[in-house]
């Protein structure tokens, strides 16, 4: 008998930017500016370059609102008005959901994403 893996599969996880003394701010983020000159609100979020290609084969375009399922079930929509930094300390980035959080850090840091769809 062979053990079967029962574990959810997930797409990424939530990382969080934008907050008060961010470690790795860049010149745009700090200013509330995303990738495509548009202004970050609290319900922006940036993605890792996977998860754009991902969001692009879905049909998904920058500046749309996404449904987001996280794996204990909560469901989320964000708003993709930015993308991660390819690489981190010689390291790429992949799986990254990144929340905008001017205001602190949010609830959901460290969470998988499990689901994703484009929300009308």
């Amino acid at each position: 008998m062979t053990a079967q893996n029962t574990a959810p599969t997930y797409i990424g996880f939530v990382t969080t930017y934008g907050y008060p003394r961010d470690t790795t701010p860049d010149r745009n983020s700090a200013n509330g500016v995303g990738a495509w000159d548009n202004e970050l609100t609290e319900t922006s979020m940036a993605v890792s370059r996977d998860i754009e290609a991902l969001f692009k084969s879905a049909g998904i375009a920058p500046k749309s609102k996404v449904s987001l399922i996280l794996a204990d079930g909560t469901s989320l929509i964000k708003t993709w008005d930015d993308r991660t930094a390819k690489t981190y300390k010689g390291r790429l980035l992949v799986g990254r959901f990144d929340f905008y959080c001017p205001s602190g850090r949010n609830p959901f840091e460290g969470q998988r994403v499990v689901s994703i769809s484009f929300h009308s």
